[in-house]
């Protein structure tokens, strides 16, 4: 809908028409998205997660500027809360903070606290893949990232690394190669010795 009110049909349709349906539905997702977030279990996170890209798509696409603001003012509330899936509350604050809702400071405390030693390492690992998805650039050039990823791996024990490694291998194998590259070689930098 939002790409036929921004670039027209073969129909000839009113693009004004579309666009004022499109920015409708926008209202009616952001009144909804909270309700629709709350008690989801794995698949159904998945699902949600590409649901929200798709919707921030959408509302970058339409250029409303209201609708942006309503969608994210909407993200930024769902960000705040405690109770909220892991995977989509990573994915929340890597749009916020893309759209520069949050800074870098904030986004690297929101990541200390998911990824401290008192949250279970699954879901450290759903919300770093949450957060992570889709471009691992966001490590290639922010240094205290990249280190608080990296902390929170070398802290995990054996069976906790075996238990998050299949998040894991989604999350950086969605990456580019030259991505992947280039995570490794500025990781390999963190600690001074090159390993």
């Amino acid at each position: 809908l939002v790409r036929a009110a921004r670039y027209g049909d073969v129909r000839g349709t009113d693009t004004a028409r579309l666009a004022e349906v499109a920015t409708e539905m926008i209202v009616r997702i952001c009144a909804g998205l909270p309700l629709a977030v709350a008690s989801l279990d794995g698949e159904a996170e998945r699902e949600m997660r590409g649901r929200i890209d798709a919707v921030h798509a959408a509302v970058a696409l339409l250029a409303d500027p209201p609708s942006r603001q309503r969608w994210e003012d909407t993200l930024v509330k769902l960000a705040d809360r405690d109770a909220l899936a892991p995977l989509v509350s990573g994915r929340l604050v890597r749009l916020l903070l893309d759209a520069g809702r949050l800074t870098q400071p904030e986004a690297a405390q929101r990541m200390t606290r998911e990824l401290s030693a008192g949250v279970p390492p699954a879901r450290a690992a759903s919300w770093a893949e949450g957060f992570l998805a889709g471009s691992g650039l966001l490590l290639v050039h922010d240094d205290a990232l990249l280190s608080l990823v990296d902390g929170w791996l070398a802290a995990l024990s054996s069976e906790q690394f075996l238990a998050v490694l299949p998040a894991l291998r989604r999350t950086f194998g969605d990456f580019a190669p030259p991505e992947r590259r280039a995570i490794g070689e500025k990781a390999a930098r963190l600690d001074g010795t090159g390993r």
